[in-house]
């Protein structure tokens, strides 16, 4: 690996973008520069990084670029065959771009529109204390600059989430960093959101910041499906405008993406996957404060019957019931979706029945109403997914739901979800 000298900040290097040496440019005409094979990293008069943490960004945004370009195959940034790209300390002078959050971002010179990174001046100091920390923000905003290849092809409603999503996902591919993996647990306590959610607004406590986490998704077709990181890579470099990501990956997986996304939304309903552990703790850490509906219903011991409206499943969303049964028997679970959604969409709901006898998992036949011995103990697993042709963004697919044991009188023993008192207006008794 190509490493440069550290140009110390008391021998300002200022440059223009007519007077840089070739391959460089100063659009914002900061005060100094520290240059690596592929990177100028800029800051201005306002701020003096570390010498040892500065030699250590310019490792890691090496390393980060090799592992993107040379090892993932994504063509290099837009711009970079013929300037540099530009890493710029945000926020560390008056001619350094903006920056008022710890982290990064990635922008589009107004000139020509190529990208530019932006990191912010506490970056280098994470190396004293979360030494994987600058390496998972330069990972992760490099890629933000391998998207602009795409144009605006993404930034539709049902696109836009995937920007952090494809970000989020590369990072630990990149860094090794299993953390950055383990905080993906948070999609799993709203899985009745669509895939496709996405919200800067970081006070929402439903919505905000989802995108990030849909790199599970993304990690399920790469890894657990077994598709590989090229199709990633591909459903970027191949993006057609007004065609939507899931559009796209319909038609590139075998079978289809409905069949796909139900095969996601099992397995992680159940915890069925390589990374289910990670993301228990990664749920535990996030202490679940905007809500926990991994369970969006639970039957509790007696079963019953209801409707699920305001919770049931957006499209490419999933909810999942359940019924520990305390009695031996002949048990009856079924379901009968709308024939629509709550916006007019015919309706697809795809439906798993699991169930879960001294903590192993028996996927069963469901064909609507299905009849099924248990004994006591026994938990039953219902996962309802949303896998509709056409819907509108937020839409939800309500249904009926029945769970009971046979020649046993209908009645209704639901309990919320924790955390959730409204569920048990919606699991009520007919």
């Amino acid at each position: 690996m190509l490493l440069c000298a550290f140009i110390p900040s008391s021998t300002p290097l200022v440059r223009t973008a007519v007077d840089d040496p070739p391959g460089t440019r100063n659009v914002f005409g900061t005060a100094h520069a520290h240059e690596t094979e592929h990177f100028v990293i800029r800051w201005d008069t306002d701020f003096t990084p570390d010498p040892d943490a500065l030699e250590q960004l310019a490792i890691d945004a090496e390393a980060a670029w090799s592992a993107q370009m040379d090892d993932l195959g994504w063509p290099a940034p837009p711009g970079t065959e013929t300037w540099k790209l530009d890493l710029f300390f945000g926020a560390s002078g008056p001619n350094a771009p903006e920056m008022d959050f710890s982290g990064g971002y990635v922008y589009p010179y107004e000139h020509d529109g190529t990208p530019y990174m932006v990191i912010s001046t506490d970056i280098p100091d994470q190396y004293a204390t979360e030494p994987e920390g600058p390496f998972d923000v330069l990972a992760h905003e490099l890629n933000h600059t391998l998207q602009y290849h795409s144009g605006d092809a993404y930034w539709g409603e049902r696109g836009l989430f995937l920007w952090e999503a494809t970000a989020s996902w590369v990072t630990p591919l990149v860094t090794g960093n299993d953390a950055a993996i383990a905080g993906w647990g948070r999609y799993l306590l709203h899985p009745e959101l669509t895939v496709t959610t996405a919200s800067y607004d970081f006070d929402d406590p439903l919505r905000g910041a989802r995108q990030y986490d849909a790199a599970t998704f993304l990690q399920y077709l790469s890894e657990t499906r077994g598709l590989g990181p090229d199709l990633i890579r591909d459903l970027w470099i191949e993006a057609v405008p007004g065609v939507d990501p899931l559009e796209w990956l319909d038609l590139r997986v075998e079978g289809g993406i409905r069949d796909v996304f139900v095969g996601f939304a099992v397995s992680h309903a159940l915890g069925e996957h390589p990374y289910a552990g990670l993301y228990e703790q990664g749920i535990e850490d996030e202490g679940t404060a905007g809500g926990d509906w991994q369970v969006t219903g639970s039957l509790g011991t007696r079963g019953g019957e209801g409707r699920m409206e305001d919770r049931a499943p957006e499209g490419f969303a999933w909810n999942r019931l359940v019924w520990t049964v305390q009695e031996a028997g002949s048990a009856t679970v079924g379901i009968t979706p709308d024939a629509r959604g709550d916006h007019g969409s015919p309706t697809t709901l795809v439906t798993e029945l699991v169930r879960e006898r001294d903590g192993v998992l028996e996927h069963l036949p469901f064909t609507g109403t299905t009849r099924l011995d248990v004994l006591p103990g026994d938990v039953l697993h219902t996962i309802v997914v949303a896998v509709p042709v056409e819907y509108e963004d937020g839409e939800r697919f309500p249904y009926a739901f029945s769970a009971r044991m046979d020649e046993e009188p209908t009645g209704c023993g639901c309990t919320a979800t924790r955390g959730n008192p409204g569920l048990a207006g919606l699991l009520a008794r007919r």
